[in-house]
This record gives C-alpha cells, sequence and structure tokens, in this order.
C-alpha cells in the first residue's frame, strides 16, 4: 500500500520565499520517493500575480483547475498528477485569515487518509490543531520548524505567548520535529523551548536546490561587474535589508567603484525602496529593479551577475535559499551572520559572512569581490561543488525519504 503524506503550508508558488519553496520541493522529493502526496494551503489574497482563481479546489502545477465539488473529478486529476509526476495541491478557504495565518478547520477530517502529516512552522492558524488531528487520526505527525516568527508591537508579544503557551503543547502532540540545522536552532526561539517538548525526537533536514536548473552558464562580457539580490520586497519579508544594501551601494560608488546592481523580487515595499535609491542617486545606471522573475528564468538572471548579496538584518530566515541558488550557478555569495542563514555558505571559502546591520563591514566585503576576479571565481567553483554535494534536492528527498521509513517502516 502506497503511503499517503499531507504537507501543509502556509504559502505556497507562486507566491514567493523559502516556505513555500520548501514545501514545493520536499512534496516533490516525496512524490519522486513514491509517496502518495498531497499539499495543502490557505487561499490568500496577495499582490502577487496568480494563475487561477476560486474558491476551495484542487490545482495541479500545470495550472490545470478542478473543483473540488465536482463529481469523481478530483479522484481522476490526483490520479493524473501522480501518473505525470507533478504534485497535487488544494487551497482551502479559511474561515478566519490574517497575513499568511488562516484556520482551516476543513484539515480536522481532511487529514483522516494520510499516513504522514508534515506541517511547515511558522503556520499559525493550522499548527493550533494538531493535537484535535492527533485524536481523529493515526497518522504520524512531522512539525518542520522554518523560519521564527518576529515582529515588533503587539504582533510580537502574541509570538511570544504562543511559544511560551501553545507551541509545547503542539510539538506534544508531534511524532517528531525537523528543524534546517542545528546551527539555526540553536540560536532560534523555537529552539529555546525544547526543554518543554524533550520527550518529542529531533532530527534536522534543510532545504534543497535543483542544481540541474541552477547550473553554470558562460558569462557574456560585460563593462562593469554585476551584483544581483533576489528576494521578497513585501512587507513580510522587510528583514531582507535592503535599505542596507542601498547604502552601501552608495558607498562603493562615492568610492568609484563601478558596478551594477539588479534586484529581484516585487512586493508593497518596492516602491519604497525605489525612493530611497532615487535618493542616493543609485537610480541613474547603478541599480536596478528587476520585479518579480519565474523560478524558471531565475538561473539566467543569477549567471548574468558576478556576486549574490543577501544582508538580512534580522535573525528570522533558517536558510538562504536564493543564496544557494546562486551558488549552484557558481556565483560568490555574502549574507548575514544569523543562525541558520551563514551556513548556506562557507566563510571566506564560497562567500563571505558580514555584520549584521553593518554597512561598513558589507561594502568592504563588496568592495573585496568587486576589485578580485580570480577571488570571484575561486569562491563560485566552490560554491558549486559544495551545493552538488550538500544541498541538491536529491541528497535532500534520500534524508527525507530515510525519515518517513523510519515513522512508517516499509512492508514488503
Amino acid at each position: 500500500m502506497v503511503t499517503r503524506v499531507a504537507f501543509l503550508t502556509c504559502v505556497y508558488p507562486p507566491y514567493p520565499g523559502g516556505m513555500g519553496m520548501a514545501a514545493k520541493g520536499m512534496a516533490e522529493e516525496a512524490l519522486r520517493h513514491g509517496y502518495e502526496v498531497e499539499v495543502f494551503a490557505p487561499h490568500l489574497v496577495t499582490n502577487m500575480p496568480r494563475p487561477y482563481h476560486g474558491n476551495e479546489r484542487v490545482k495541479i502545477n500545470n495550472f490545470r483547475l478542478v473543483h473540488a465539488n465536482e463529481k469523481g473529478a478530483g479522484e481522476k486529476m490526483a490520479a493524473d498528477a501522480q501518473l505525470r509526476g507533478v504534485v497535487k495541491t488544494t487551497e482551502l478557504v479559511p474561515l478566519v485569515r490574517y497575513g499568511n495565518s488562516a484556520i482551516l478547520p476543513q484539515l480536522i477530517w481532511r487529514m483522516r487518509s494520510f499516513d504522514i502529516i508534515h506541517l511547515f512552522y511558522p503556520f499559525f492558524g493550522a499548527a493550533e490543531l494538531l493535537p484535535i488531528i492527533r485524536r481523529t487520526t493515526k497518522a504520524k505527525i512531522i512539525v518542520h520548524h522554518i523560519m521564527d516568527a518576529v515582529a515588533e508591537g503587539w504582533l510580537g508579544k502574541f509570538f511570544s505567548w504562543h511559544r511560551r503557551y501553545l507551541l509545547p503543547t503542539i510539538l506534544r502532540h508531534s511524532d517528531l520535529v525537523l528543524d534546517m540545522s542545528e546551527d539555526f536552532f540553536r540560536g532560534s526561539d523555537f529552539g529555546a523551548t525544547r526543554k518543554l517538548w524533550a520527550e518529542v525526537p529531533m532530527d534536522f533536514l534543510p532545504l534543497g536546490v535543483d542544481t540541474n536548473l541552477f547550473q553554470p552558464a558562460e558569462k557574456k562580457n560585460h563593462d562593469v561587474q554585476a551584483i544581483i539580490f533576489v528576494g521578497g520586497l513585501d512587507r513580510a519579508h522587510y528583514f531582507k535589508g535592503i535599505p542596507v544594501l542601498l547604502r552601501s551601494l552608495e558607498i562603493l560608488r562615492k568610492k568609484g567603484l563601478k558596478f551594477r546592481c539588479l534586484i529581484v523580487g516585487g512586493g508593497d515595499m518596492k516602491k519604497d525602496y525605489e525612493t530611497l535609491a532615487g535618493k542616493l542617486g543609485l537610480l541613474e545606471g547603478a541599480v536596478i529593479f528587476g520585479g518579480l522573475v519565474p523560478n524558471e528564468k531565475l538561473p539566467d538572471y543569477y549567471c548574468s551577475a558576478d556576486i549574490f548579496v543577501m544582508p538580512s538584518t534580522a535573525r528570522v530566515e533558517s536558510f538562504c535559499i536564493a543564496a544557494a541558488e546562486a551558488q549552484a550557478c557558481g556565483l560568490p555569495a555574502i549574507v548575514s551572520d544569523f543562525p541558520g542563514v551563514r551556513v548556506t555558505i562557507e566563510d571566506r571559502v564560497t562567500g563571505f559572512r558580514v555584520r549584521p546591520g553593518d554597512i561598513k563591514d558589507l561594502t568592504e566585503k563588496l568592495a573585496t569581490l568587486l576589485q578580485d576576479t580570480k577571488l570571484r571565481e575561486d569562491m563560485g567553483v566552490r560554491g558549486r561543488e559544495r551545493m552538488v554535494q550538500k544541498y541538491d534536492w536529491e541528497v535532500v528527498g534520500r534524508k527525507l525519504d530515510e525519515i518517513y521509513r523510519k515513522l512508517i517502516p516499509y512492508e514488503s
């Protein structure tokens, strides 16, 4: 009998970001290893382009639609999806929604037919249902910590209260807790609660990168070196450090260094960043805002650049998927020295770590790479090798399969 796996995630492509990419990549790997897979996500109203509309439904990744209430249609499309090797995805209409949080009581009865439930945390509104789901199903429950929930004001106080009073109960009703890396877990707010659920087993499983899609290409000659940033420019991704990057670029330009910086991404803060870049005199050839780019086109953008940069300003992310993609394309990467994010690179071997929010440090590291062609090339080669060996999706997929088989031993 085929093992059925439900992935629960608060966002899913085309919404950008590591959470959705984690769910997509792991769902595809589970499918490749022979599991029957379905992804459940809330229907979110966002300003991101979407290829479909409607209420609760099943969506297949090639954008063919089937409404969940069509008699027999869901089962047929699900079977077709398995044969074609694409992931079945069900969007549910939330009872209550706030940002990327969504209360989905439908999950209580929809989870009854699955053998493994794999929830990507944080997913406020779904994680809190796990103690109820635990009593209504025999499925093994995995909570996979992807990032810390961090905010200011009343929302930050809510996150703190949730970690102290609700999170331990949620985790004690799971069979396994996964984290992205030991480094991130030790430095995270999530990890600080470990003593409150010490009886629950733990393991570590990072994100992966498609090193066949993201691979080096022959670079075209250009008169100046190109820097690239790839990330969300919405309020949910306020911590990406664009203001720090722009002020660093202003200093580099005043020092006479020639470069172009391409900022790839979209969101409701893009205009604010463009305004800041204009005030700093960077829009006249130094900085280009490229907007949203489809995932399959990203390799072309990475390969047109010489340096990748991600100057995060908050300890939120557990892994920098964009840095992994850039290194797979042969670029040296500069990332902030935060737990989790910093393991994406090997400092001074495949790139540089910089002190978070330190404009001077970022400027010095960018200047070093801009002026040293051999260093850039050597770091790029080593970064590519490291991504293939440690973070290729096939490597991550094998570990995922091992984890599932330990939870539900294979019966011949």
